[in-house]
């Protein structure tokens, strides 16, 4: 592949943005995001004029994503968000002016606001607005231990990909809580590393896990079980033992579905 250098362009991730720039082929990461759905995002920018395109992350082995590491796992306190409902309550309607009056960072209100939405207790759209005041403290506490697993999972999404043999493309879904079949293209699958699990008739069940609640069995790689939960983002268990030790088990009604392929 020739690339000439005039149509080379060096940016940060967040070029492209809100524009469609259709025949860009090459999209290369100097290091893995911070999640696997920001580099879903981030390499979806190739091929948007239907040619075949190319996406590649160069990480090193030895430690972690730089990203990944800056973006940490953050919790998200009660008092945040009261603080933050108050002071939507009371009228304001930027992150800034919520951020300036409770000498709060503009990440811990961004936070706030994430849990009070999945909460109940202020609106999903832009504008912010209180619509149930009466969220109780428990409520809103076990909703940040939610958030807190939630970018844990998708932390270590990202550690497993940089080592793992599985498809590349099966793990992208898989943070999305889809499954699918190896792709053939990537280099585990061309390396001839990758398994093709998905013959596996439990490929697609829903599942119930003791601690992470309900999610669906996207892959299965030897022993390990990837599956994504509704609340708390993609997992990587081993199977068998989850089973015989009660913490995982398929939901009756759905154990023998298969994907629609």
């Amino acid at each position: 592949m020739q690339i000439e250098p005039d149509t080379i362009v060096i940016a940060t991730n967040a070029f492209g943005m809100g524009i469609d720039v259709p025949d860009i082929d090459v999209v290369a990461h100097l290091d893995l995001p911070a999640t696997l759905i920001d580099y879903y995002q981030e390499l979806g920018r190739a091929g948007r004029d239907g040619r075949p395109a190319t996406a590649a992350a160069f990480s090193s082995l030895r430690q972690r994503s730089r990203r990944t590491f800056t973006a940490g796992v953050h919790r998200t306190s009660v008092d945040d968000c009261r603080v933050v409902l108050g002071a939507i309550a009371s009228g304001m309607t930027t992150r800034r002016a919520i951020a300036d009056e409770g000498e709060l960072t503009l990440g811990r209100v961004g936070r706030a606001i994430t849990v009070l939405v999945m909460a109940g207790a202020i609106g999903p759209g832009r504008k912010l607005a209180v619509v149930d005041a009466s969220v109780s403290a428990d409520d809103i506490d076990a909703l940040c231990s939610q958030r807190e697993e939630f970018d844990r999972s998708q932390r270590a999404a990202v550690d497993a990909y940089r080592t793992s043999s599985m498809c590349r493309w099966q793990q992208l879904l898989a943070a999305l809580g889809e499954a699918t079949e190896p792709c053939g293209r990537c280099d585990n699958c061309e390396a001839g590393d990758a398994e093709d699990a998905s013959a596996d008739d439990r490929i697609g069940a829903t599942v119930e896990h003791e601690q992470f609640g309900t999610g669906r069995l996207v892959d299965i790689d030897g022993d390990v079980a990837h599956v994504s939960f509704d609340d708390v983002g993609p997992k990587s268990l081993h199977l068998e033992r989850s089973l015989h030790d009660g913490l995982l088990q398929f939901t009756p009604s759905t154990s023998d579905e298969t994907i629609d392929r």
